[in-house]
């Protein structure tokens, strides 16, 4: 499938090398800058275009991570912006608590992956691993999410080809064209027949 992006804090790296042995062996390829930016690399490019690579995009949200400048600045506003377009899935897992002064609009839209009364650094590991196994439950379905959007996308798209094959065959009959047998899918070129009848109307 493709490839997940984990987006957080560097104060919660901790949580980003559990989560990533979790996804490893559930064979699940995720990008997070903390072993994949090289040194001299321009790491603001290299982590937009992985963010345009992906998917799946899953939000470790902390204190740290809501406080931080880069964050609300810059990478927030690309992940939410890929959201509302729905090219991404975005998953948001609570990994430590929060104030009432750490609520976010983001905690309202999308899927809370864990309550808020229940982040990860508060959980027993048995109940940590029932987080994440939600969570690779979530990714595992966005492909068959996508997968429906595609077929709705081409049902429409042939829809809208046999309307407009259809209105032309009715503008070509109309001049004196013939269209017997046409189909804007297949069979003689309709330009070519509307072409034709209108040399011929006009005495080409």
């Amino acid at each position: 499938m493709s490839e997940v992006f984990i987006s957080y804090s560097r104060k919660d790296r901790q949580w980003v090398e559990i989560l990533g042995e979790f996804l490893r062996k559930h064979n699940i390829s995720f990008w997070s800058d903390t072993d994949r930016i090289v040194p001299g690399l321009i790491w603001r490019e290299e982590l937009e275009s992985s963010l345009n690579k992906s998917q799946v995009v899953i939000v470790l949200i902390s204190p740290e991570y809501l406080a931080s400048e880069f964050v609300t600045n810059f990478e927030l506003p690309l992940i939410s912006e890929k959201a509302k377009k729905d090219e991404i899935k975005l998953l948001l897992v609570i990994v430590s608590p929060l104030s009432k002064l750490d609520n976010h609009n983001l905690l309202n839209k999308y899927k809370l992956v864990n309550l808020i009364t229940e982040p990860l650094s508060t959980l027993q590991k048995t109940k940590q691993e029932g987080v994440f196994l939600e969570l690779l439950k979530e990714i595992n379905s966005y492909p068959l999410h996508q997968k429906i959007q595609d077929i709705d996308k081409e049902e429409q798209t042939i829809e809208s080809a046999d309307k407009y094959s259809t209105a032309l065959n009715a503008a070509i009959t109309k001049i004196g064209g013939n269209v017997e047998s046409l189909n804007i899918l297949g069979g003689t070129n309709i330009f070519f027949e509307a072409e034709a009848a209108l040399a011929k109307k006009d005495g080409k």
